[in-house]
């Protein structure tokens, strides 16, 4: 049994890298969410009025003027 130092010290450094890179991979402390894309909206954050209004600006739906057959 020689070989159990080796194998629980082995298994003590898996744990210690992967506490070590939880530790490393949080957000810091108050960093604010980024905000996602337009071409996510809806999917990860909620449709607003705000953000219709910048989907309509980025597609130049603002200046498209369409008349409806009568």
């Amino acid at each position: 049994m020689v070989r159990m130092p080796f194998v629980i010290l082995l298994a003590l450094t898996f744990v210690a890298a992967n506490a070590a890179a939880m530790l490393r991979a949080r957000p810091a402390a108050g960093a604010a969410e980024p905000e996602p894309a337009l071409e996510w909206v809806g999917i990860t954050s909620p449709w607003t009025p705000e953000r219709v209004a910048a989907i309509d600006h980025a597609l130049a739906l603002d200046q498209v003027r369409v008349r409806a057959p009568t």
